[in-house]
């Protein structure tokens, strides 16, 4: 037992005088401390996106967007968009029906979603924000996202309105044109079943569902549904066109049937944070 006792003591000092066999102890010591460190940094990063300094830094961001502008623009604020998608829709112009070709783009972020639609040339012609927390409000002309409610709006609609209610989703917006005062644009206010008080959540959270209508109804804000729908839901999007682009009958250009913000279906295919 003795002899075996120095063997191992002869051994263990052959060890620690063979440089490999120091150099791999030293390699796993780093190992180890860069192990530490990086989930200390992970631990930090996590902290960061859940302050107020984070989300301040993503409102302002959200802020310099706007309509009319190069897709460039956008990928430069927000990073690479998520998904891209390629419509064909019908437009009309002059009482003429003429087709389009529009590329939609679907930024993510742990807190929104941002479309962008452009044209042939990557002109933006309209985008959207939608909120997908509670606590993530950002704010456009009178209304705060994920706080404001519909009945806010007031009876001034002088666009369409879609409501849907689906057997997996739904879907809810109002449209009003700007005129001279608000530079000829069409803002957008909607209910997506993407966003915050949609179909992330459970269902006894949601804040209520909109009423379905039949594709090309004419729907009045003096419906009793929508009366209803409107003095509970909270809109959960926003979006603004370019200039003298889409909603207003008649005038330039109509998408009258189109969904504003992400489709469900698609995005619910990511990982959830």
């Amino acid at each position: 037992m003795k002899r075996k006792k120095i063997r191992l003591h002869k051994t263990v000092k052959r060890f620690k005088k063979n440089n490999l066999f120091i150099l791999i102890g030293v390699l796993l010591i780093l190992l180890s401390s860069v192990i530490t460190i990086t989930q200390g940094f992970s631990a930090i990063k996590e902290q960061y996106e859940k302050s107020i300094g984070y989300k301040g830094k993503l409102l302002e961001n959200i802020s310099q967007l706007s309509a009319d502008v190069h897709i460039g623009y956008f990928t430069e604020i927000l990073g690479n968009p998520v998904f891209v998608n390629n419509y064909d829709e019908r437009i009309h112009i002059d009482q003429e029906s003429i087709k389009t070709n529009l590329t939609e783009y679907i930024f993510v972020n742990k807190y929104y979603f941002v479309q962008a639609l452009t044209d042939s040339q990557g002109k933006v012609v309209v985008y959207t924000v939608t909120t997908r927390k509670a606590d993530f409000n950002p704010k456009f002309k009178e209304i705060e996202l994920g706080k404001t409610k519909f009945k806010d709006l007031g009876q001034a609609v002088d666009g369409n309105i879609i409501s849907y209610l689906g057997a997996h989703n739904f879907y809810y917006h109002e449209t009003y044109w700007g005129a001279n005062p608000g530079n000829y644009q069409t803002s957008i206010y909607a209910l997506n079943g993407a966003g915050y008080a949609g179909l992330e959540e459970e269902l006894e959270s949601y804040t209520v569902l909109p009423p379905f209508k039949k594709s090309g109804e004419k729907i009045l804000l003096t419906d009793p549904e929508i009366k209803k729908f409107r003095n509970n839901a909270t809109i959960n999007t926003y979006g603004v066109s370019a200039p003298q682009v889409f909603f207003r009958e008649n005038f330039r250009e109509n998408l009258n049937d189109f969904r504003f913000g992400p489709d469900y279906n698609q995005i619910r295919i990511l990982p959830r944070d």
